[in-house]
């Protein structure tokens, strides 16, 4: 199999994020497996997710889904988007979960997105509408951008040896962000564990 020389731009640490170390039983990959090249190649978090065999069987993944989704992964795989902006990755990542949404159903759709939120913690803030759902006020929204774009920019600089390190500095500072209400919907969203019927 063709060796990836791809990043994930915000790669998750739940373990490291604080309020979702206990409730968050899913957590990143092996750091190990990704490239160190300093160049931010989009690897979509959505597909990272669904490549998991624990996170396929969580959600019912059909050996048509899993096709369609490995066609969808190879040609994410082999476009090697640069991303170095905040808007750049939401621009890459809401056309991939596009795509995605297309191939699985409503209830896959909505497992999927617990599932990302687990994964993600605090990161999940990316997404306008992880935002919205939250609740984050004007200046949130605004605060919570900077930290994303400055987390962007430090890895464009930096090894994947240090991304833990940027995700955590990132996590604290997202989660500094919230508000306590904030912080236990954000929760409320990631609740039910991976393999749980």
């Amino acid at each position: 199999m063709k060796k990836l020389n791809i990043l994930i731009v915000v790669i998750a640490t739940c373990c490291s994020a604080g309020a979702f170390a206990q409730s968050a039983p899913i957590s990143a990959a092996d750091p190990s497996t990704f490239s160190t090249t300093t160049q931010n190649y989009a690897r979509s978090v959505t597909l990272t997710i669904l490549a998991r065999a624990d996170v396929q069987n969580d959600i019912g993944l059909t050996s048509q889904e899993s096709a369609s989704l490995a066609t969808l992964l190879a040609s994410v795989q082999d476009s090697h988007t640069l991303v170095t902006t905040l808007a750049q990755l939401r621009t890459f990542e809401a056309a991939v979960s596009a795509q995605v949404s297309a191939i699985l159903s409503d209830q896959q759709n909505k497992r999927l997105k617990e599932l990302t939120i687990q994964y993600l913690g605090y990161e999940s803030l990316y997404s306008t509408q992880m935002q919205e759902e939250v609740g984050l006020t004007g200046t949130q929204i605004l605060q919570v951008d900077v930290i994303f774009n400055d987390l962007l920019a430090a890895r464009a600089k930096s090894s994947a040896v240090s991304a833990g390190q940027l995700n955590a500095q990132a996590n604290q500072a997202l989660a500094a962000v919230l508000t306590s209400t904030q912080i236990d919907k954000l929760h409320t969203f990631a609740a039910v564990p991976l393999g749980t019927p």
